[in-house]
């Protein structure tokens, strides 16, 4: 039996600290709703009473409506209505005794009013006297928002108050998947540690300024890359980063024309030096120096460089630099920042002091901003340079693989009709059938074509979860795919309706038999992440095909072991090579040692595309070895460059949509239920109640607000534990807004508190304001996050066993 990985993701503040906030406020809030509640009922019975009395007593019938007007109103002046003394005493009592009743019940809620009010600012000040006592959230925030960092600890205010509790939600309870503030625990003997790297966003902007300073342009060789085309040279070059922000590093290609006749005068594919080139120019040094800045962004010129294929690092870029020291004072004095940038994050590395880390991350940032001055930064200077990873030691008790152990098969059994689900694999049968008189093919002759057919997947497919209205739905095994998804989703229909659906196993066999016809033999391998509730039930945050991607950054010892292991699991065989790419285009998790750089394009130039059937994907043919590609980074194939771009959805799966109903796919007027999703003990779906944000109209941050969001919770049955998502409503139906991360991100509401109440109120009244008409999703907290001390999900790499049967 193989090994399987898996891992534990914790969140870092525990249930027990959220505990001592909670101070029964809503229990008083129960009584007094109970006491109105009989009040009303009282006041109801006795309104019916008098208007039978007016009917039965014609002759007092002036009484018994003053009577009742004045219980209506909660004031009754018996001296002010006539012939009161010919009121049946008992009714005349009655009214009187439910008009104190009222008048206490006044008295109550603005007793309640001012309580909650000084609750609400009690909690919040215990919440943020908790946030500060956090070294593992502050340390977090520390690193991944420093502005955030200072504003929240150095000049807090109540008006911040909004931030500390979405900050406390996050690190406290989060789903589908766990938030950024988390500790990984890797197993029994891999203990805790933090491991800090230069943000590589920062360092790839860095090292394209660096190619472009003047004493690297004059020391530098470059190799010259055009073609003609009726008699104008074209080139492709960088346009620059389409976003610089904390994670992303997205650049893209554009075509120029060259009018220069004297580009024409050297070969492509040549080497030249800059003197060389000021030859063929006819210009002098300094003026061929700024020319070639100019040729190298338009692509003309490419460095020649050497720089090791992998992931760009500080070590790295500080290797490079160092080789030009002694031509430069300039660059001498940027590697020296850098070397002290180096040795600080190796400082902040080895504490967990937060206040040590904060003069530390300062220091740092001074060199931040020494080496963007010298390398001509434009805009503002990065606030958040280094990346940290916190690893935990492995918790007491059962060990992660006994607790999942139990539900092992049905992980399994879903595992093997994943293809189901896989919009990319329908991309590769289209192409197959596309290509298939054509195979084996030169892989670099298909790119244009490859890149117009991957931009349409982008736009339609992976957009709207489906083939159908496009070119891809024309090959019968896509069809077939579609068909076998619809048969799933008409399992499904009834969540809808807000039924529960409990899958059996004849359903998954159902759609196994089909992609067996379709002879589509994908191996059950798969990733999933996994939160265990109380009961004992797997709930599923995600699953995509499983590259043990996950594995490959966070044990960087064992990559060998990995490495054999994706041979096995990508079944490559003893003939085949595998390999990885990783370019250097995304965030952290690229930074992996199986990441190669651009090195693969080499390969490319000269491959062959063929099909390989037993593995339902291409591959690439070099020679007479057979090249399994692997793109190891996280970034979605769209935000890639193009070639890798295309080879990913040639040969790779992702995550894996449609399991559950997909919230773009729902329609509200109201109110909407949609019922719990399962497969024996493993949830694919929880339960959800959808309301329409025209039912909060008047629901106010304040007591009376509060109320009303009970009475709205009370009536549509939302529990008072909720994960919650705002989704704009466009078409009366859900909308997702693409790059708008803040909007869908669950967060976890106790409805019991008061402070909490009044933040979620004010924070779906700021996206109101932006968005428009929403829908809130309440979605069922499974697990709750207060029945275990610390909110935690599985991340859980299997690869195929032997299913046991029987039993």
């Amino acid at each position: 039996m193989s090994r399987t990985f898996l891992f534990e993701r914790r969140n870092h503040v525990p249930s027990s600290d959220l505990m001592q906030i909670k101070h029964g406020f809503y229990q008083e809030l129960l009584a007094y709703c109970e006491e109105r509640k009989g009040f009303n009922q009282r006041k109801e019975l006795l309104q019916q009473r008098l208007s039978e009395r007016i009917e039965q007593e014609p002759e007092v019938r002036i009484a018994y409506i003053r009577l009742q007007q004045g219980v209506r109103k909660g004031r009754i002046q018996p001296g002010k209505i006539p012939k009161a003394n010919r009121v049946a005493p008992a009714l005349m009592a009655e009214a009187l005794s439910l008009e104190q009743t009222g008048s206490g019940l006044l008295e109550r809620h603005q007793e309640l009013t001012i309580r909650f009010k000084n609750e609400c600012q009690m909690q919040e000040q215990e919440l943020y006297k908790l946030f500060r006592q956090q070294p593992s959230v502050q340390n977090a925030l520390l690193l991944t928002n420093y502005e955030m960092y200072c504003s929240l600890n150095k000049s807090y205010s109540s008006k911040k108050s909004g931030k500390v509790w979405k900050m406390m939600m996050r690190s406290f309870a989060k789903t589908a998947p766990l938030s950024s503030f988390t500790s990984i625990c890797r197993g029994p003997g891999t203990g805790g540690e933090s491991r800090i790297s230069f943000a590589q966003w920062i360092l790839l902007h860095w090292y394209e300024l660096w190619l472009l300073l003047p004493e690297v342009i004059r020391a530098s060789r470059y190799k010259v890359e055009y073609r003609e085309q009726e008699g104008t040279l074209l080139t492709e070059g960088s346009t620059g980063p389409q976003a610089a922000e904390p994670g992303l590093y997205i650049r893209t290609k554009r075509s120029y024309r060259l009018k220069m006749p004297a580009a024409a005068k050297i070969q492509p594919g040549s080497i030249v030096t800059l003197d060389e080139l000021a030859l063929i120019w006819n210009e002098s040094l300094e003026a061929m120096t700024a020319k070639a800045v100019q040729l190298v962004r338009c692509g003309y010129l490419k460095n020649t460089i050497h720089r090791e294929s992998g992931p760009l690092t500080l070590e790295v870029f500080i290797e490079t630099v160092s080789e030009f020291r002694p031509g430069s004072s300039r660059i001498q004095s940027l590697a020296q920042h850098l070397e002290a940038i180096r040795l600080l994050s190796g400082q902040i590395e080895l504490t967990h002091e937060v206040a040590q880390r904060e003069r530390l991350l300062e220091i740092a940032q001074k060199h931040v901003n020494r080496c963007c001055e010298w390398l001509g930064w434009e805009g503002r200077y990065p606030a958040n340079p280094f990346n940290e990873d916190s690893y935990t030691d492995a918790p007491a008790g059962p060990s992660l693989e006994v607790e999942v152990e139990p539900l092992r098969d049905p992980l399994a059994e879903w595992a093997e009709v994943l293809p189901v689900f896989d919009n990319r694999l329908k991309f590769r049968l289209y192409m197959e059938h596309h290509l298939h008189d054509t195979l084996p093919v030169a892989y670099a002759s298909l790119q244009p074509s490859l890149s117009r057919y991957a931009a349409e997947y982008e736009q339609h497919v992976a957009l709207n979860r489906t083939c159908r209205g496009s070119v891809f739905e024309n090959a019968p095994a896509v069809a077939h795919l579609e068909e076998l998804r619809d048969q799933y989703r008409m399992k499904l229909a009834a969540a809808a309706s807000g039924e529960d659906v409990a899958l059996e196993r004849a359903d998954l066999a159902s759609l196994k038999a089909g992609l067996q016809a379709l002879h589509i033999r994908q191996p059950a391998t798969a990733g999933f992440w996994l939160q265990q509730s109380g009961a004992g039930e797997l709930v599923l945050n995600d699953c995509k095909n499983s590259y043990l991607a996950y594995s490959m950054y966070h044990l960087p010892e064992s990559h060998e072991a990995i490495a054999e292991r994706i041979k096995e699991v990508l079944h490559c065989g003893e003939e085949a090579q595998l390999i990885t790419y990783s370019p250097s285009c995304g965030f952290n998790p690229n930074m992996n040692g199986f990441a190669e750089g651009s090195s693969l394009a080499a390969e490319l130039r000269d491959a062959v595309l063929i099909w390989n059937a037993e593995r339902t994907s291409f591959e690439l043919q070099s020679g007479e070895q057979r090249v399994v590609p692997l793109y190891t980074g996280t970034l979605a194939p769209a935000c890639l460059p193009e070639e890798y771009r295309n080879l990913a959805l040639l040969t790779q799966s992702g995550f894996l949509t449609g399991t559950g109903l997909d919230y773009d796919e729902l329609a509200v007027d109201e109110c909407l239920h949609i019922g719990r999703i399962s497969y024996g003990k493993l949830i694919l779906h929880r339960r959800q109640t959808i309301l329409h944000a025209k039912l909060f109209a008047g629901v106010t941050p304040d007591f009376d607000g509060y109320l009303r969001l009970h009475e709205l919770l009370e009536t549509y049955h939302v529990p008072l534990h909720s994960f919650v998502r705002l989704f704009p409503v466009r078409y009366n139906r859900l909308h997702i807004e693409y790059g708008e991360s803040g909007l869908h991100k669950p967060i976890f509401l106790d409805a019991e508190e008061p402070q909490y109440c009044m933040e979620w109120l004010k924070h779906r009244e700021r996206c109101r304001r932006q968005h428009g008409e929403l829908a809130v999703v309440f979605e069922e907290a499974l697990p709750d996050p207060y029945d275990n001390e610390y909110t935690t999900e599985f991340v859980y790499e299997m690869h195929k066993e032997p299913l046991r049967r029987g039993g």
